[in-house]
């Protein structure tokens, strides 16, 4: 029975241990999930392990997710839209990404609607000018062989009506 195991430890995809047949033993499908510099170690109970050269691996963003603790806000005031990005492995993203947020019936976005980070969150203050109901859309672009990710949120933005119950005349003595 083979084993295989990742140096440090990381998260190895596909690599459920194996029986030998012939002294070969095939491991297909395996993936690493994680960020950064990795050997595989191949192990069995009668034979010393042998460890792979030096992998490096770059995790690509997987999963992006996109809030807003405002559900209704109101026209020309703003709020928070927080965005998180995962990758493979189901951590936060620590790659560069620069996330775009839109909405996808067209209605522009007012505040900061495009940043980068590294750190797999971020948040943007925006805001906008029509009432309705909006969908954010925030994306990661992709990069190299990894695909875009991207996520929706919904809200309904609120008009704001100003509604005057009585005038007290105010007078001025000069």
């Amino acid at each position: 029975m083979i084993s295989l195991a990742l140096v440090p430890t990381g998260t190895l995809s596909g690599a459920s241990p194996k029986t030998t047949s012939g002294g070969v033993t095939t491991f297909s499908f395996v993936r690493i999930l994680s960020n950064g510099q990795f050997k595989i170690t191949a192990a069995c109970p009668t034979l010393q392990p042998i460890e792979s050269p030096t992998l490096s691996i770059q995790n690509y963003a997987h999963i992006i997710e996109v809030t807003s603790l405002t559900a209704l806000p109101s026209v020309n005031f703003e709020f928070t839209v927080s965005v998180t990005i995962k990758g493979e492995d189901l951590a936060l993203f620590l790659n560069s990404c620069t996330v775009s947020l839109t909405e996808t019936g067209g209605s522009p976005i007012s505040g900061t609607s495009s940043l980068t980070t590294s750190t797999g969150s971020t948040s943007f203050s925006i805001y906008f000018n029509t009432a309705g109901a909006k969908r954010i859309r925030a994306a990661c672009p992709a990069s190299g062989a990894s695909p875009e990710v991207s996520s929706t949120v919904d809200v309904t933005v609120l008009s704001l009506a100003l509604k005057i119950d009585s005038i007290v005349p105010m007078v001025l003595y000069m």
